[in-house]
């Protein structure tokens, strides 16, 4: 049960850190550089995330259940004849850890992305290289630890989540946190409960480590 649990957790987390990087890093790179208001519309971006994550995790059943309003969508557009199961399945619990840790991802890579000196972006055009060059051999290598440093934070905190799996995934989805909380709270099992606290914790560290070598930014003369 433990290792299956890890196993499962660890492949949610990778899934919706990779999901969530996918989606922020063009949010952020627009908010940074592409527009002179990015502060404000990441104020605006922020602002749901003020309301008690309990109830955004919630608000997640009302938009995946089988009458809600994402099957509802996709039956109007005709993708589908009959509602999609997300609930209760590893699909629901990656639509709670993309949506509640997003702008995790976001911020870093909106500060980190800032910081691009926009002379080394003018010498690489003026060099002949294309934009998508100019992303993958300069902006890319310059933001490499603050997308390090995002994708960590974002894939701890995937790992450690509780209520994207008690409230999304039910039974047959256990994650390792809600393994651990069940063993402290429902089992009173303090002793088992505080092993797996430690395993999970040495894991992450190790894996937070390697993440962070592997961070280290490009230097240009």
């Amino acid at each position: 049960i433990y290792r299956n649990a890890f196993i499962r957790t660890g492949i949610y987390a990778i899934i919706a850190t990779a999901i969530s990087l996918l989606v922020s890093y063009p949010v952020a790179y627009y908010l940074s550089r592409k527009t002179k208001r990015g502060g404000f519309f990441l104020l605006i971006l922020m602002v749901p995330f003020w309301t008690s994550i309990i109830l955004r995790v919630f608000s997640w059943k009302i938009i995946l259940g089988s009458s809600g309003i994402l099957n509802y969508y996709l039956k109007w557009i005709g993708l589908i004849d009959t509602p999609i199961t997300f609930l209760y399945t590893g699909t629901g619990v990656i639509f709670g850890l993309v949506y509640t840790y997003t702008p995790y991802m976001i911020l870093p890579l909106y500060a980190t992305l800032g910081k691009v000196p926009n002379e080394l972006i003018e010498a690489s055009l003026d060099q002949g290289a294309n934009r998508l060059q100019t992303l993958v051999r300069i902006t890319f290598p310059l933001t490499s630890s603050g997308t390090i440093s995002a994708v960590i934070l974002v894939l701890l905190a995937s790992f450690g989540d509780v209520l994207s799996a008690q409230l999304l995934g039910g039974a047959n989805n256990l994650v390792i946190s809600t393994v651990i909380f069940e063993t402290f709270m429902a089992g009173s099992n303090w002793t088992v409960g505080s092993a797996l606290s430690v395993i999970v914790f040495s894991a992450l560290l190790v894996l937070a480590a390697i993440f962070a070598r592997m961070g280290k930014e490009a230097e240009y003369a």
